[in-house]
Order: structure tokens, then sequence, then C-alpha cells
């Protein structure tokens, strides 16, 4: 038998996001699993579906497909996840040896480097330790203050036997001491000259404690070096994830498969009253509350835009779950029918993004909630200016947050300003670059400079005539000169600037032709919430002219430009007046521009980025000039020197899309990306470090890449293995 679903309810009020989630999730197999309420065409589909499913006869075959592709899947995922505990064992074996490391420190000092080495291997730590206890022991015996009155009184009995046998165990143990360095006084202990022996045993015994964590460091290291490495369980892992996708898509249509075969004769009944039910009315409706929870056993999953919900009877508790999109979007009260047909809800916003708009005014909603006497315990639920996100955000507990940070859609160019800007850098870009529609021989971002003139236009909206002249100019250059193949969107601030830019492009045929096949979109934030474009055209309008009202627009409303660039995947261009922009007193503007100007910079000195060997000359012994050597540590030029000692030719610092190779080697066609830990030497490597390193690593082994990662204590303590092991890759 088929598992059991869940019955799911995916909502928005923005259609577009439930436009995207419905054709993501149908693409999936063969036929639509998220059924879809809302327009006219909607409930044609529907009624179109439920036909279909109810003539699809059932196949004996269906189930055991679906239960070998099951079985199929969950092994790779079992595979997977034994590799994630290896994958563990290594990072707590790693902050383990980093913590021993810290305490054998003092060792290091006390010893110097390549004493102590030697001392590992001369000392038997096990002998020493019983000759200190020994000795330690008729010190203690010594010591008149250590004993109790009665021992005191009679101590001109004790005095001379006892420091007679201090005098034997040091001459026993003199030679097995002075390895460690350590001295015994010469003359026989007495009890003025007793402290002398006390400061020998307790500088001993630091000594023999030294020793011992350092030796508990080397054999963690040891262990360590031992280990499966890293990089080679993330490859593995990497290799499952590949094979996971097609086995979960076989799951995703055997499971499609099973349907019609686990029907019910009252099962396709309640189908088909459904079904004779959207034909006569259009829609679901009131009159199919009986019949819902019976349909969503079979038909377990429903989208519609929050204002649909009126679509649907209106029936407590019939989803297990709930999915409400865009919520940083959403008012409270049209989401509060959707959450009354669940059990619990999924809340996914974005506070940095687009607001809701409201039609109640502050004042007037804090009159409403004085007069219903809800200002002391309701007023998170304040209708003006709190979203859906915001309420769900103060209800959950700190537990039931997940933050969503790994980025998957844009170039790093593209996502950087606003990962710094407005996400405090914690985004992690995963991004693949070979899925993405780059310009040839341009960059990720660009800044174009237009001397225009800002018009009022109705209202409060504005118009750049030049400005927009010049996107239409860079559609055309891109689109039809170029041959860029990617799916363009023009974004700008203002409405009056968008349908001038649309009229525009109306009137270039050619132009307006390939556009229209592309999907081209020109439209505000609002228009492209949820949405994602190959090439996106900024217009800022932002110009001399720009009215107060306007400029004041721009000000409060930063969140609009982080959606309009951030729907960009491959490439975006900004069109606009530069110098304006750095002087409008507009500060995620000015700040883009200098992120921009950065950006230039970076690239004028850097040259051009290739993925082959940037030549074969010797680079010479010393560590060589890079473009910015304040991101080397000491430890990558230190390994870098090494490895050419050893006839291993290297070059740093190599740049591979977004990243910056520590030290790239080439033999042949293979290529090998050497990372150094030094900067994050003595962090715990776990949570956000392990998780941005496994996004690089997968990223460079998906590129053809063979990673190889050294710790520090590595390269420094085990010189000779970390230069083997890449000699045993060139091998």
């Amino acid at each position: 038998m088929c598992r059991p679903v869940s019955p799911t309810l995916f909502a928005s009020k923005n259609n577009k996001a439930v436009d995207v989630v419905e054709n993501r999730v149908n693409k999936l197999g063969s036929r639509p699993v998220l059924l879809r309420l809302g327009t006219q065409n909607h409930h044609v589909r529907l009624a179109e579906y439920l036909a279909t499913l109810l003539s699809t006869p059932p196949t004996a075959s269906a189930q055991s497909r679906y239960r070998q592709a099951l079985t199929g899947m969950e092994g790779i995922r079992g595979r997977f996840d034994r590799l994630e505990a290896q994958l563990m064992e290594i990072v707590t074996l790693r902050n383990r040896t980093d913590e021993l490391e810290q305490s054998a420190e003092a060792a290091r000092a006390s010893f110097g480097a390549e004493r102590l080495k030697s001392l590992m291997d001369e000392v038997e730590l096990d002998r020493v330790s019983a000759t200190t206890a020994r000795l330690a022991y008729r010190v203690d015996r010594a010591t008149r203050a250590r004993h109790s009155a009665f021992t005191r009184l009679l101590w001109p009995l004790f005095r001379g036997p006892r420091a007679k046998a201090v005098g034997r165990v040091a001459v026993e143990s003199r030679g097995c001491l002075a390895a460690l360095g350590a001295e015994l006084p010469d003359t026989p202990p007495s009890d003025d000259g007793i402290e002398e022996w006390l400061r020998a045993v307790e500088d001993i015994q630091n000594r023999l404690a030294q020793l011992r964590a350092a030796n508990a460091y080397m054999e963690s290291l040891a262990t360590l070096n031992a280990a499966t490495p890293m990089e080679a369980l993330e490859h593995d892992q990497h290799k499952l994830l590949e094979a996971l996708i097609p086995a979960s898509r076989r799951v995703w249509g055997a499971w499609l498969d099973t349907l019609p075969g686990s029907l019910t004769a009252p099962d396709k009944q309640a189908l088909g009253a459904l079904l004779a039910l959207v034909k006569l009315r259009g829609n679901v409706g009131a009159k199919a509350r009986e019949l819902l929870p019976r349909v969503v056993k079979f038909l377990p999953c429903w989208a519609l835009t929050n204002l649909s919900a009126r679509r649907f009877p209106f029936a407590p508790a019939v989803f297990d779950i709930v999915v409400v999109d865009e919520a940083s979007q959403c008012d409270i009260a049209s989401a509060l029918p959707l959450l009354f047909r669940a059990k619990r809800a999924v809340i996914i916003g974005d506070p940095k993004q687009l607001r809701h708009i409201t039609q109640v005014g502050r004042q007037q909603d804090e009159k409403l909630l004085e007069k219903h006497d809800l200002l002391g315990d309701h007023l998170r639920w304040s209708y003006s200016v709190n979203s859906l996100y915001d309420l769900a955000s103060s209800l959950s507990d700190p537990g039931d947050v997940v933050a969503l940070r790994d980025h998957h859609r844009s170039h790093t160019d593209v996502i950087g300003f606003s990962n710094k800007h407005f996400y405090e850098s914690k985004l992690r870009i995963a991004t693949a670059y070979d899925k993405l529609k780059l310009i040839n021989g341009g960059a990720a971002v660009t800044w174009r400079h237009v001397d225009g003139f800002v018009k009022k236009q109705g209202g409060k909206s504005a118009l750049n005539e030049a400005e927009a002249r010049e996107v239409v100019a860079e559609l055309e250059n891109l689109i039809l000169n170029q041959g860029y193949p990617g799916i363009p969107g023009v974004v700008t601030p203002f409405r009056a600037q968008a349908n001038r830019i649309r009229q525009l492009v109306t009137q270039r045929a050619q132009l307006s032709q390939v556009l229209d096949q592309r999907d081209l979109v020109v439209d505000t934030a609002h228009g492209f919430q949820g949405d994602e474009r190959d090439l996106i055209v900024f217009s800022p309008v932002a110009a001399p002219g720009l009215s107060d009202s306007s400029l004041w627009f721009l000000k409060r409303n930063g969140y609009l430009f982080n959606v309009a660039i951030t729907r960009a995947k491959g490439a975006l261009r900004v069109i606009g007046h530069r110098q304006y922009a750095d002087q409008s007193g507009v500060d995620y503007l000015a700040e883009f521009s200098d992120y921009v100007r950065r950006l230039e910079e970076a690239r004028d000195g850097r040259g051009v980025d290739t993925d082959a060997p940037a030549g074969a000359e010797d680079l010479g012994p010393a560590y060589p000039s890079v473009r910015d050597p304040d991101s080397v540590s000491e430890w990558e030029r230190i390994f870098y020197k090494a490895l050419y000692q050893a006839g291993i030719q290297t070059i740093p610092q190599y740049p591979v899309e977004k990243y910056r190779l520590d030290l790239a080697l080439f033999a042949g066609d293979r290529r090998l990306d050497i990372e150094v830990d030094g900067e994050r030497y003595h962090s715990a490597w776990d949570g956000e470090l392990l998780r941005r390193d496994q996004l690089r690593n997968a990223r460079m082994i998906e590129l053809g890449w063979d990673v190889m990662r050294f710790w520090v204590y590595q390269i420094r303590d085990s010189m000779d293995e970390s230069i083997a092991r890449v000699q045993r890759w060139l091998a």
C-alpha cells in the first residue's frame, strides 16, 4: 500500500508565488499533484484532472514499482546518513585535536618545538611518571609542615631517615628526569631547604603534565591523519545526492501511478460527486464541505491564493498543514480562514522584502484596538503594522524558527550586496554557476550612467525618459545584438517608468516579438515578488528633478530595492544617474553604487578568470605576489614553500567562479584544490563553518575538482605526511 500523505494546503496572497510553486511541483511527475483553485481556468483544469483520474485503470505493477523505487531511495538515503555520521565523527575528532593542541602550547613553550618532538620519542612517560610519584612522595614525607601535630612534635626523630630516603630516590631519579630538563637541588633536604625540593618536584610535575598534554595531542593528530579525509566523505555524499535526485523522481512518479489503484468504491463516488460539483458551479464551493474530508485522503495537495479561500469549504482542520508563502506580504485577516482549515501552519516569509499593503490607517487601527479593549494583549494582531509573518514570529518558540540561509538563485556578485546590507552576511551562497545564463564576456553586475531628468507623472509617480530609453537600448543590445538567451525582466520603483518602458518596447517590432516569446516582465518590485529572471535591468529613476515626495518614498522603502535586485539570477544591469544616486541621501542606492564600483575595481585588478592553468611558468620557491595578500594565512605560505621544495608546484589564490583556492595543483586534466584552515585555526569546526565549507566543496566537485583540506596541525606537526598526501594524489 502507499504510504499515507498528510493533506496539505499551499497558499499565498501573492498570485505569482502560487503560480511558481504550482508549476514547479507539477513538473515533477506525469500528472499534477498540486491542485489549484482560483480562476475559471484553474477549475477547468481541475475538472479535467478529476475526469482523467476517474477513467484511468489501475495497473497491477504500480504498487510493486512504487515499493521498489521507495526501497532504492531509502537505500541511498541510508548510505548518505552513514557517511554523515562518519563526517560528524571527523568533525568531533578535529575539534578535539584543536582543544588538545591548545593545551599542548605550554609544552611547546617550555621545551621548544624541535626538542618536544625528540622528547616524544625518547621519554617513557609511564616510567617518568612512576619515578616522579616516588620522589614527590618522599619529599612530602620529608616536609615537616605537612604532617600532624603529633608528628611535628617528634620531628627530630623522623627528620634524618626521611631526608636520607629523599636522597636515595633523588640519586635513582636524576638520570630518568634529566630528559625533562628538570634539575634537583644539590643539597639534601632540610627544614630550611625543603622548599627548594618542593619547587623542584612541582616543576617536574608541570613538565610531565605538559608532556602528557603534548602526547595526547600527537596521538589525536595521528588518529586524525589516519582517518578518512572529510573531503573524501563529502565527495561520496555528493555522488549519492546526484543519485538521490532521479531516485526521488522515480518514487514520486511511481506514487502517482498508484493513485488510481488505491481508490475504493466510496472514494470514486466522492470523486465523481466533486467532479459534478466543479462542472456545475465552476468551483468547489461550500457544497463540498462533506466531500472534502473524504477526497483529501487521495487528493492531498491543494493550492490557492488567500482571497480564493472562499472557493474551499469552510471546514475546520481538514488539512494537516497549511503552508503560507510570502507571509511578509500577507495581512493577518486574510490568513485566518486558511489557518482555520488546518491543524498546523508553516509560515514562510522574508521581513526584508515586500510588506502587505493596508487601507486601514494606523490611527484608525489604534482606535479600533482601543475600542475593543485589545491594546493590552493583542497589539501584535494589529492589522496596519503587522503582517502574518510578524505575528507568526512572535508566537513561535525559538526551536520552531528555521532560517533558510542557503542561497541557490543568484551569482555571488548579484546577491553579495543584499547579503551584506540586508542579511548581515548570513546567507550561504550555494549557486551552481553552470545553471546560470551569464552574459558572455560581461560582468554579472554593472551600472551604466545616464544623464537623465525626472518628471512627475500622475500623482506620486515619476518618469525618467532618458533612462527609460537607455533601458530599452540595453535590452536590444543584449537580446538582439549579443544573442543573450536568458529570460529578461525590468524592475523600477515607479509605475509610470514601468509603463513607459513597456510602451517603448512595443514600438520596436523585432525586439517586442522576441521579448514576448521570452515572457518579458516590466513592473515594479511588487510585480516580481516570488518570481525570478535570468537578467534583471533595474531603472532607479532617481535623477535631478525627482520630487521630495518621490525621494522620500525611495528612502523609506529599501526593501523594494532588495526585492528588485535579488530577482536576477545571472546578470543585473543598473541604468541610471550614478552621481545623483551617490549624493541623493538614499543610503542603499549610494552604498550599492559603491559596491558596484568595488566590483569594477576588483575585476580590473584581477584580469580574466579562467578555469585552466594560468601558464606553466615556475612561480619560484618563495610564495609569489597575489592580488589580496591580506587574505592569505601564514600556513598557506609555509605549505606552498614546503610543497615546492618537494618538487610540487602549485598556484596560490587561483580563481574559480566566486572562489579563490588557497593552492591549485594541475596534473594533466586532473585538478586539485588544496585548502588550509589557517583562517579558522582554533575555531570549532561545526555548524556554520562546516555548512559553508560543504557547499563550497560540493560546488568544486561539480566543476571537476578534487578537494584536499589540511588542518594547521597537520602542516605544522605532520608536514611529511601532508606532503605525502599530495604526492599520492599526483601518483
